[in-house]
């Protein structure tokens, strides 16, 4: 330690320096280089004084180390950026403090903290209106008002300010004089600073900054969240009806000084037709002093009409109170790249496809008015409603396919240009307008009806090594789902297989993509020539070239998250995105899916006052974005971390989740790096969902009623009464909680709150935990552990890790129980030894069997198996990274995941970790493993798009910036483009030397077009095995634990190997069984199946699993599922057999290498539990399960309706999903 003058004083480090070695030659701003020496000193964590510092030791024409200056000393004043010196400093001249750091934190209105000492202390909160602060020796000055701050004497903090902020544990309490409270609003739009001066001297000591979340909160957090927020119209209630005004929009703003409502004529400054930079209208908004909202009424007039908020507002990152100008953070249209807000109703025709009034989200059907009716998706019984995706029993039926809207179609050469990349390519409507629009009129006379059969048989020549078993596609297509394009063909396939839900990644505006075409750059053609070699690096230079002006990105760059994005549309300005986004919910809707929004609530694009992409961050500077202690942004979630712990952040993200919802019938939400949100968000997410399916379950009811005229005496009662039969708004919300209590009473009488029929909405996400906010720093946040029992899905990172081996993290060829570790080494275990020897390799080969065991049954904490050690455990007693191994308390909080779009595609993975002597055929077949390990998987099942191609993206680790080049998906199943270049040097240039080694290799471990053909009808077939059996989708832990037991384990298992069993629950129990439970019991009996096991063979060799005879109902009832038993599908699948199982001997699974074998025990049917056993897993008369399959014609809704049908007319036919079942 040194003193200094005033009782200053510090640490010091002696640091001997050679020069030869501690000097490095940077460019100076000239462009030549100079001689400098690198300092960089760590406070805690954190980097000091900004960072790096350098110090030039020599003139930029210096020739030799003879002309080096070498200072003597360095000094560092205060962890202040800008005050490093080079001689000892004159401490007269040093500020006492900087107010470019806000370490004071203003948490209520009675407190503010700082972690800084309190004896023979004392504080001070400097208040300026004009930003007129400055800090000098002497402390700060030019202050409008100066009020002394009380030292708190109790430690520790209360508890509820530690609940709030856990992170602030240890700091000093300064109380804020009981009279100011008043004048806290009015204080908070202005520039805030604390000092700290010794108590004996009056030495000033320090300052800083005041960051104001907390307090802003505390004041204006209970009004302001009972506030609707954005443009909202009239209701057209005489007291709101008011001449000339349309509707009010309000911003929160509590901090402005002013703020104002610009109109304007135009959706652009500069660009099209007609570009206004001036508005036509200035209105200055009213500010309501308790909500801290501002407000303005929107004349009719300027409906349709572009806006965006003025506003003087003080700034921390300026130090000056700034005039900014903003679109609306509830904005529901924009003009392109989102210059401009847009008054807009989204009730208005011209927003809505035709028949969208007619169709409810979350699964609901609605009525269709006549002049609506569309035959082909109606059910007649059902007043004419759009069928729909078919209905889901449990959560656990919810299988995710993921996709991004430009990669759909951006390379479909069979989707029209002008289609290409946009939500459009998702409607068969419109693909077959816009290809009548190119045709010319003797085209359309010549082709004339033979156009349809054209778009239909686009592609069944990619059909022809299906097996008739698992059917061809054409077969396997709904005759409801037009095959306009081969992207729609290989999705209707995927829907008819099973699969319920398409997730798309981010649709919302983001700012990394020009939304206008014309604006969009394109990568140099030359650079895509066929003549390059496998391992060039043209291609990616190319497309690094024009990559952050191209027109594909991922989007995890959100600008406004209530607005679909402008550059999947036509046109990005104005309303047509919105029609549009619409369309392809409809249209996906029509076709059997289920459309997930992938939202990124953790981070914005932009922030501070001078960004274009900041919107939340200009209009309340400081509160929107999660912050350090020392005042600094958080950007651990990618950039500008959003504070959902703060109230009116976390009411925002609920608010955009109804209104997708609401406004755009999404059916689910997919949460990214969902552990830097709150658990309480989350929760309030859950319940404005539930109530919104509340409220549209009684309206379906009340439908139900009017319909057929068979409502009960209270659902009629208001017909009856005057007035037309319309209730009260006090009846009606009385009547709405009722409904609701009822609902809550039933889920909690089957123990089951979360997976209850009345919530529609599946939401999951990635509940890592990591950052800031890790371990609960910042509160209770949706992490893996946390969200255990909320019924909200989380990602299973041990499962793909113990597949695949390794992490995203880990050397690219380490190895999991799928690609080969210990079984088939690589050269990374074979020569380099970076897993072990071959005794460690062993070992983790058992622990990774156990890993993936886990989420084999559920992921759940409670389930208990034997280990490799042969003890009995519990997967939450089991460890990993010194956390729980299983974490999950219901199976619908378990996303079965191997691929995604993070990280490369399994094929790529799989290239990456299998020895290099293995065949494109060996590699194909271990991707085939991983597919199965996922369907097979209680829980929720989650694809990326294109994996069941083989889909590689070139060895890209992380391609959300690569283009479409290195995206691309083929959906004709021709190749999966391995070979098309080097990946991205920004992402992966390290790994080049690897990388190329392998792409060196593409003419042998490519693909060929009939091995991904028949990777695909191996993924479709385990999909359709899935839905074919209720077992395999059990809803309930009590279910899981009770039916689902592992085998081939302990210390004598066969290496290799996961083998399962699940029990159907007998019949007579379940129809006896009363009560709690009752709904989980019923699902877990199978009419069709007493037994189904599934053995993953992931040995490079053929096995022999022996079945535990206290494990095996009936072993000469085994058989080979008839779907896999098809040497056409895949004659080693279908080599796998049983052998055994006479009297007095065990049943004996034999399953080749690298081979996936589904066996089941047929239900015996008929009277008394006799009669023959089922043949091909059905019964005659019997109606299969509706969970996606093939669409039959004819059937009957309901069984009762029999005698009824017999009245239809030949048009009154029902079509719906049912699973095909060979």
């Amino acid at each position: 330690m040194i003193d200094g003058p005033g009782g200053y004083g510090g640490v010091y480090w002696d640091v001997p320096v050679s020069p030869s070695l501690g000097s490095r030659s940077t460019p100076s701003e000239s462009g030549s280089h100079q001689l400098s020496l690198g300092l960089l000193v760590h406070k805690g964590d954190s980097k000091s004084a900004g960072g790096m510092m350098t110090f030039p030791l020599a003139p930029s024409n210096a020739s030799s180390s003879s002309n080096l200056f070498l200072p003597r000393e360095v000094w560092l004043v205060d962890d202040q950026e800008g005050l490093v010196r080079l001689q000892p400093p004159e401490m007269s001249e040093i500020p006492a403090g900087t107010l470019e750091k806000q370490c004071a934190l203003w948490v209520s209105d009675e407190l503010i903290l700082w972690r800084q000492p309190t004896a023979g202390r004392r504080f001070a909160l400097h208040c300026s209106s004009s930003a007129s602060l400055k800090v000098t020796s002497d402390g700060v000055q030019g202050e409008d008002e100066l009020i002394p701050l009380a030292v708190v004497s109790t430690a520790p903090l209360p508890t509820q300010i530690l609940q709030r902020f856990p992170h602030l544990s240890g700091c000093s309490a300064l109380r804020v004089p009981e009279g100011l409270k008043a004048k806290i609003p009015s204080l908070l739009r202005g520039q805030l600073a604390v000092s700290m001066r010794s108590e004996d001297t009056g030495h000033a000591l320090s300052a800083t900054g005041v960051q104001i979340q907390g307090v802003l909160d505390h004041v204006f957090g209970f009004s302001a969240s009972k506030s609707p927020l954005g443009f909202k119209l009239r209701d057209g209630s005489e007291e709101n009806i008011v001449e000339g005004v349309v509707g009010t929009v309000q911003v929160w703003a509590p901090t402005a000084q002013e703020v104002n409502l610009r109109v304007f004529d135009s959706p652009s400054a500069t660009r099209g037709r007609n570009p206004t930079p001036s508005p036509s209208a200035i209105i200055a908004m009213t500010l309501d002093p308790l909500s801290g909202v501002w407000s303005a009424p929107v004349a009719s007039s300027h409906l349709w009409k572009y806006y965006t908020f003025e506003a003087r507002v003080y700034a921390h990152e300026t130090l000056r109170v700034e005039t900014v100008e903003s679109t609306d953070p509830y904005s529901q249209s924009l003009s392109a790249d989102g210059e401009r807000s847009q008054f807009v109703d989204l009730n208005d025709p011209r927003t809505q496809p035709l028949g969208w009034r007619s169709l409810r989200g979350g699964g609901f059907q609605a009525k269709v008015p006549a002049s609506q009716q569309q035959p082909l998706h109606t059910h007649p019984r059902r007043h004419l409603r759009p069928l729909g995706p078919p209905a889901l029993e449990s959560f656990t039926d919810v299988s995710v396919y993921e996709l991004h809207v430009r990669d759909f179609s951006i390379s479909d050469e069979s989707v029209p240009p002008r289609l290409r990349g946009t939500y459009l390519a998702f409607c068969p409507d419109a693909i077959r307008a816009e290809k009548e629009k190119e045709e010319t009129k003797e085209e359309k006379e010549e082709k004339g009806n033979s156009s349809r059969k054209k778009f239909t048989d686009l592609s069944s020549s990619s059909s022809s090594s299906s097996s008739s078993s698992s059917s061809s596609a054409a077969d396997e297509t709904p005759r409801n789902q037009p095959t306009h394009t081969f992207g729609l063909k290989h999705l209707a396939e995927l829907r008819a297989a099973g699969l319920t839900h398409l997730h798309l990644l981010p649709t919302y505006d983001f700012g990394s993509v020009p939304e206008r075409r014309e604006d969009q750059l394109i990568p140099d053609p030359a650079a895509f020539r066929d003549s390059l070699p496998p391992d060039s690096p043209e291609p990616q230079a190319a497309v690094l070239a024009v990559a952050d002006r191209d027109g594909f990105n991922w989007g995890y760059d959100p600008v406004h998250w209530g607005v679909p994005e402008g550059s999947y549309a036509t046109d990005p300005d104005g309303w047509i995105r919105i029609r549009e986004f619409r369309s392809m919910v409809q249209a996906l809707h029509d076709q059997g899916w289920r459309v997930v929004l992938d939202v990124v609530y953790n981070h914005v694009y932009g922030g501070g006052a001078k960004s274009r992409y900041s919107v939340l961050d200009k209009l309340v500077p400081g509160y929107y974005l999660r912050r350090h202690e020392d005042g600094s942004t958080c950007h651990s979630a990618a950039c500008n971390n959003v504070a959902s712990e703060h109230v009116m952040a976390s009411k925002m993200m609920v608010d955009d989740v109804v209104h997708w919802a609401e406004n755009y019938l999404v059916d689910g939400f997919r949460f990214d790096i969902m552990g830097h949100l709150m658990m309480s968000t989350m929760h309030d997410i859950r319940q404005a969902l539930d109530l919104i399916s509340c409220r549209r379950r009684e309206e379906e009811e009340e439908e139900e009623g009017e319909g057929d005229g068979s409502g009960n005496e209270e659902d009629n009662k208001t017909k009856e009464g005057g007035g037309g039969g319309h209730e009260s708004k006090t009846e009606g919300g009385m009547r709405y909680l009722n409904k609701k209590r009822n609902i809550q009473q039933k889920n909690r009488n089957n123990n089951n709150n979360n997976n209850n029929n009345n919530n529609y909405y599946y939401l999951y996400g990635e509940a890592w935990d990591f950052g800031e906010v890790a371990l609960g720093q910042r509160g209770f946040n949706a992490s893996q552990l946390h969200v255990a029992g909320s019924g909200i899905g989380a990602f299973n990172d041990r499962m793909r890790d113990g597949s695949l081996g390794g992490s995203p993290f880990a050397p690219p060829d380490f190895q999991g129980v799928v690609t080969g570790l210990a079984l088939a080494p690589n050269d990374g275990s074979r020569i380099r030894k970076q897993q072990g020897d071959h005794a460690a390799t062993l070992r983790e080969l058992l622990v990774l069997s156990d890993w993936i065991r886990c989420g084999l049954t559920g992921n759940l904490r409670d389930f208990e198996f034997e280990t490799f050690l042969g003890v009995r455990a519990k997967g939450g007693d089991l460890r990993i990274h010194n956390q729980p191994l299983a974490y999950g308390v219901e199976p619908q909080e378990h996303v079965a995941f191997l691929g995604c779009h993070d990280n490369m595609t399994i094929f790529d993975i799989v290239t990456e970790k299998a020895d290099q002597a293995e065949s494109s055929e060996s590699r194909a077949r271990m991707v085939l493993l991983c597919h199965a390990l996922v369907a097979f998987s209680q829980g929720v099942p989650f694809f990326h798009a294109g994996d069941d191609l083989l889909r590689s993206k070139n060895l890209d680790r992380d391609s959300y910036n690569s283009g479409d080049w290195f995206n691309r998906v083929d959906w004709t199943g021709s190749t999966n483009f391995f070979g098309s270049g080097l990946p991205v040097e920004t992402k992966n240039g390290g790994q080049w030397e690897f990388k190329g080694t392998l792409l060196r290799e593409a003419k042998r471990l490519a693909p060929t077009k009939e091995i991904i053909q028949r990777t695909h009808e191996l993924f479709k077939a385990y999909i359709r095995i899935r839905y074919d059996s209720v077992l395999w989708r059990l809803p309930s832990a009590e279910n899981i634990k009770r039916q689902v037991r592992l085998f081939n384990t302990g210390p004598r298992q066969v290496l290799g190997v996961l083998a399962v069993v699940v029990d159907s629950l007998p019949k007579g129990e379940v129809e006896g069984e009363e009560g709690k439970g009752e709904e989980e019991s019923r699902r877990g009996y199978d009419p069709k199946y007493e037994q189904v096991y599934v053995v993953f063979n992931c040995a490079p060799y053929e096995v022999r699993v022996d079945v535990p005879a206290d494990l095996c109902r009936d072993a000469a009832a085994l058989q080979l599922h008839p779907i896999l038993d098809n040497p056409k599908l895949d004659p080693i699948t279908a080599s796998a057999r049983v052998e055994g199982g006479g009297p007095g001997s065990n049943a004996v699974f034999v399953v080749p290498g690298r081979t996936t074998a589904v066996i089941r025990a047929a239900a015996e049917v008929g009277e008394e539990g006799g009669g023959e056993k089922r043949k091909e897993g059905r019964k005659e008369g019997k109606k299969e399960e509706r969970y996606g399959g093939k669409v039959e014609e004819g059937d009957d809704d309901d069984d009762d309706d029999d005698d009824d049908d017999d009245d239809d007319d030949d048009d009154d036919k029902i079509i719906f999903y049912v699973m095909h079942v060979p």
